[in-house]
């Protein structure tokens, strides 16, 4: 037998020992598995985007019906960008927002359709080729469920206000070289969460707990 297991210090360990049964490898994937689910459903905001890497990133989603997870997600799409003008466009009470992202090869695409008021209803389909033609309903849905606009917005400036942070604008486009951080987009985003967004313009602090550092006095 011979298998190969990630620990949880993302290393890979090779088991090549005969001794070593089915079951428990079986076993001990299916821990990890289950760890990784409660990671999720503990840390995770309905959408986070990690970047694994120089053009390569995945998601998790957190939605009613539990954790789901794109995976290997590339740089052919302006995949940040895109987000930050998802929540301009939930902002805006937007009815039927896409966001697409390419695999190499592959397409997925997020669909949010407004249900209510305060609650968009999501649902993952997935396609066969990049840049896929296909329309929306050809697509295979492999997963659905829903979140609060509120949650949405807040997960989606913190984000991008993560992202920003750890990288820095050019660090940004080290890591995702095709494409800028969306500054003017996510400053608009800003503009709209922070409660205290006309003192960004007349002070040097950046003022509320939202944006990292301290209010002024």
């Amino acid at each position: 037998l011979r298998a190969h297991l990630v620990t949880q210090n993302g290393f890979t360990d090779w088991i090549n020992d005969t001794s070593v049964t089915k079951r428990q490898v079986n076993s001990a994937l299916c821990e990890k598995a289950q760890k990784d689910a409660l990671l999720m459903e503990e840390d995770l905001s309905p959408i986070e985007l990690r970047l694994t890497g120089a053009g390569w990133a995945d998601i998790y989603l957190l939605l009613s019906t539990g954790p789901f997870r794109i995976n290997s997600v590339s740089y052919l799409t302006d995949v940040l960008g895109d987000l930050v003008r998802i929540g301009i466009a939930l902002l805006n009470n937007g009815t039927y927002i896409r966001w697409v992202v390419e695999h190499e090869p592959g397409e997925t695409r997020v669909i949010f359709t407004r249900r209510d008021e305060n609650t968009y209803n999501l649902k993952i389909l997935e396609f066969n080729d990049v840049f896929d033609k296909k329309s929306d309903e050809e697509g295979r849905k492999v997963f659905e469920g829903s979140a609060s606009s509120t949650q949405l917005l807040e997960s989606i400036y913190s984000n991008a206000t993560r992202i920003l942070n750890r990288y820095g604008e050019e660090g940004y486009v080290k890591q995702w070289s095709t494409f800028d951080f969306p500054t003017e987009n996510y400053k608009m985003l800003k503009a709209a969460l922070c409660p205290w967004s006309a003192l960004h313009r007349t002070t040097k602090f950046t003022c509320c707990a939202r944006c990292g550092a301290v209010a002024p006095r």
